[in-house]
């Protein structure tokens, strides 16, 4: 199916530690050996890491959810991974995830953080604001893209539909300067 992943250190041994990293506000993959994650502090042998501790404590959680061949068998309708792959890994498959195995995360997020409700970086953000915020994202994704392809017409058309987000944004945040 996919091809094994090399270490992004020293790319000589399978990577056993995939994560994020994130950059002055960028985000990459970032896939470790064993040694290597080990050396930075992301993998037992250098003592566990709270992620990783978190990541166990979660996998070990859900397994305690699987089990019934209903659980195991609920997949996530956007990128296929199956509830008994999370119990598995610990790692679910996109954010649409979260949707999918609503009912067994809940459980898991209540005994993990006391609460199944976000209080983190925008916790009273409007909905509506968060979705034109990821919209604004993708179209300045698709204007590099077209950009690239040296297709102006549409990159104009992006540039355009960009600024009537971002003002539309300013005016809803409340802040009318830019």
């Amino acid at each position: 199916m996919s091809e094994e992943k090399m270490c992004d250190i020293c790319g000589e041994a399978p990577a056993v530690v995939h994560m994020k990293e994130i950059d002055e506000q960028q985000v990459k993959d970032v896939d470790l050996c064993q040694r290597c994650a080990e050396k930075r502090g992301y993998a037992k042998g250098a003592g566990v890491s709270p992620i990783q501790d978190l990541a166990e404590k979660l996998v070990t959680m859900a397994k305690e959810v699987s089990g019934s061949r209903e659980t195991d068998a609920i997949r996530c309708a956007s990128c296929g991974l199956l509830y008994s792959d999370f119990a598995r890994t610990g790692r679910l498959g996109c954010p649409d995830c979260y949707d999918a195995f609503l009912s067994q995360l809940k459980p898991l997020l209540r005994k993990t953080h006391g609460s199944v409700t976000h209080a983190g970086r925008r916790p009273d953000e409007d909905v509506s604001l968060r979705e034109e915020r990821r919209d604004l994202r993708r179209k300045r994704g698709e204007l590099e893209r077209a950009i690239r392809r040296e297709a102006y017409e549409e990159a104009a058309r992006l540039r355009d539909e960009i600024r009537e987000l971002e003002t539309a944004l300013r005016t809803q945040s409340g802040s009318g300067d830019g």
